[in-house]
């Protein structure tokens, strides 16, 4: 068993990435056609699949789309061997786009770090679209066995894409391959495509969008490794990349199978298998932590929401400073909105509950003293619609002004209707007046980390800008630490929220008595 903590695996991925020269093509310049026609012997593998006309891509820049059906003469399989995508086998596509294609039975796959790449060409020997293809070394595969290829769509052509651009153009260690290419599944979904098809059309060019998502999903999985290292976990990394090739096999049959769907089904199921991918690279990390006894069962749970949260949030601000254009300032500005709504959701978790202790005690003091129950299940009526209305407010200033209503109403309700007084009325206002100050502060706190949110986010895209620059530029220094601090720089804009405004309260830091103000969100790449 292969068993390393994950700041170890973090150290292997950034040691297997060599600096590139810059955003180079990964065009069919890189592609050794070889000597070995891939043909393989009469008990070969079949690696059977489709290329279809799903996506909105076009096969111009090989990225399939509704012509890609037509177009395919031929298809190849590739393995990235000694840097070079090298042909291992050939095969002709049928009118419906179907084919099967010979595994060489003397194919080094652990060489290859487990997987292939299949693309269907065009009559003048053109990429059209691709696909990525997992396949575990360490089984014995049947003579004749059938393995499925996913469908070749828009969507896998960008997964390929930016793969290869990844242990190709980047030279990213291919022993890396399997775990880039599960995060670029759970990565690239229906919404990417649309964002990606966007600036193709509005001029970009497809190697530095291609080049711009491969960027992304790698520091996405280095973050992701980075989140499980900062909880001090181990990760089985042998268990980690058996998980991810049996989920990738799975779901290349499952999606292979369903294939001849129209288009609406088809974009239905892609939406549905998004979800999928990423579940699938949640299941495998969790898999792969069970080596760590030290660990239960909620501990990994808020280890994989963590990394999960953190390498969404690197992904999406890495591809958003990459892309100058509208699409990436328009990524950006969702960063923000998710950021800003997980802040607004802690506060409402946070204020609920500590409205819920508040009431709950003073029930308990009311019943000591032998209050009328009447009096008891209108404060309890009163704190229940409180933190209803807190769950279903709009913003967080909205939370301070339901509160002062709460107060208003149920002193109204206890003095008219009840005709509660003395003592026990000013037990229930005492109460009520300490539950305003405390979610006073609270609500400031929170929005005080809502400014702290927005100046993590824009020190993480100043980072990452730098990190991706010198990227580009082929510097060939050990960037590590830059990188890690660029990571953390995006990840404390989660941290912040987790730790603060979910655990915070007390004093507001003289805030209490001036009108709540919830800061802008508004960014540039």
């Amino acid at each position: 068993m292969r068993k390393m903590s994950a700041k170890l695996g973090f150290g292997a991925l950034i040691l297997g990435f060599t600096l590139a020269m810059g955003c180079a093509s990964s065009d069919d310049s890189s592609v050794d056609n070889g000597n070995n026609n891939g043909t393989g012997n009469s008990t070969s593998a079949l690696v059977v699949g489709h290329v279809t006309g799903q996506g909105g891509g076009s096969i111009n820049v090989g990225l399939g789309g509704s012509a890609a059906v037509s177009a395919a003469v031929n298809v190849r399989l590739s393995a990235v061997i000694a840097g070079k995508l090298t042909v291992v086998a050939t095969a002709k596509v049928d009118a419906n786009g179907s084919f099967a294609l010979s595994l060489p039975a003397n194919l080094d796959l652990a060489a290859c770090g487990n997987v292939l790449i299949v693309e269907s060409l065009d009559v003048n020997a053109n990429v059209i679209g691709s696909s990525i293809l997992e396949i575990d070394a360490s089984l014995s595969i049947a003579a004749n066995a059938r393995i499925h290829a996913a469908p070749i769509t828009t969507e896998s052509s960008i997964e390929a894409k930016a793969l290869i651009d990844l242990l190709i153009n980047a030279k990213v260690d291919v022993k890396l391959a399997v775990q880039l290419a599960a995060e670029l599944h759970a990565c690239v979904d229906v919404n990417l495509v649309a964002q990606v098809v966007a600036s193709l059309n509005a001029g970009a060019d497809v190697n530095a969008v291609i080049h711009a998502v491969a960027q992304a999903s790698l520091l996405a999985q280095t973050a992701q490794l980075e989140a499980i290292a900062n909880a001090k976990a181990s990760l089985d990394l042998n268990a980690l990349i058996k998980a991810q090739i049996k989920a990738a096999a799975e779901l290349n049959a499952f999606l292979d199978a369903n294939v001849s769907l129209d288009a609406t089904a088809a974009l239905e199921l892609a939406a549905k298998v998004n979800v999928t991918a990423r579940a699938n690279l949640d299941a495998c990390i969790k898999a792969a932590l069970d080596v760590d006894v030290s660990l239960d069962v909620a501990a990994k749970a808020k280890i994989i929401a963590d990394a999960k949260a953190q390498a969404g949030l690197v992904f999406n601000v890495a591809l958003g400073s990459a892309l100058k254009s509208v699409v990436g300032v328009e990524i950006l500005a969702k960063v923000n909105a998710e950021l800003k709504a997980k802040v607004d959701a802690e506060v409402k978790i946070a204020a609920n509950a500590q409205i819920k202790a508040a009431i709950d005690q003073l029930v308990i003091d009311l019943q000591s003293k032998g209050c009328d129950p009447k009096v008891i299940q209108a404060v309890i009526d009163a704190g229940a619609k409180l933190q209803l209305d807190i769950k279903a407010a709009v913003s967080i200033e909205a939370i301070a002004d339901l509160q002062a209503k709460f107060a208003v109403d149920l002193e109204a309700n206890l003095k008219a209707k009840l005709g509660l007084v003395g003592a026990l009325l000013d037990l229930v206002l005492d109460v009520v007046a300490h539950i305003g100050v405390d979610l006073q502060a609270r609500l400031q706190l929170c929005l005080n980390v809502g400014v702290d949110v927005h100046a993590d986010v824009e020190a993480a895209i100043r980072a990452i800008a730098a990190i991706q620059a010198k990227l580009d530029q082929g510097i060939s220094v050990d960037i590590k630490a830059e990188i890690r601090a660029c990571l953390q720089a995006v990840i404390q804009a989660d941290l912040t929220i987790n730790t603060k405004c979910s655990s915070g309260g007390g004093s507001c830091g003289g805030g209490c008595g001036t009108k709540l103000r919830a800061p802008e969100y508004s960014l540039v790449p």
